[in-house]
C-alpha cells in the first residue's frame, strides 16, 4: 500500500503491486546525485523539523515542480498520469483521489 500525505489533513492509500513498488523505488533512487559512496548528496535542511533536501539530477522549475514530480512517481508506479499537467497540489490529488479505494 502506497500512502500520500499532502501538506492537508489527508492521507490517500492507493494499492499498488510488487513490480509497480519496484519501478517506483527505482525511478526513486534514480531522482538522487550520489557521492563516489554511492550516497545521497545533503543539501541543507528541509522545510519541516525532520527532513532534508539532496542533490538532485533534475532541475526544479515552476514547470517541474513538486507536485509534477509526484506525478512522475505515480505514474513510474503505474498510475495513468501526465506528468506535466498537474502543476498544483489540488490538480494532483483530486487525480490521486480517483486511484483510491477509500
Amino acid at each position: 500500500m502506497l500512502y500520500i500525505k499532502p501538506l492537508v489533513d489527508e492521507i490517500i492509500a492507493l494499492e499498488i503491486s510488487r513490480e509497480n513498488y519496484i519501478n517506483l523505488c527505482r525511478f526513486l533512487q534514480d531522482q538522487f546525485k550520489k557521492d563516489q559512496e554511492n550516497k545521497f548528496i545533503p543539501q541543507g535542511p528541509g522545510f519541516y523539523s525532520n527532513s532534508h533536501f539532496f542533490a538532485s539530477n533534475e532541475k526544479y522549475t515552476a514547470f517541474n515542480n513538486s507536485n509534477v514530480w509526484t506525478a512522475k512517481a505515480l505514474n513510474e508506479a503505474g498510475f495513468d498520469l501526465n506528468p506535466a499537467i498537474y502543476l498544483t497540489q489540488k490538480s494532483l490529488m483530486d487525480k490521486v483521489r480517483g486511484h483510491s479505494d477509500k
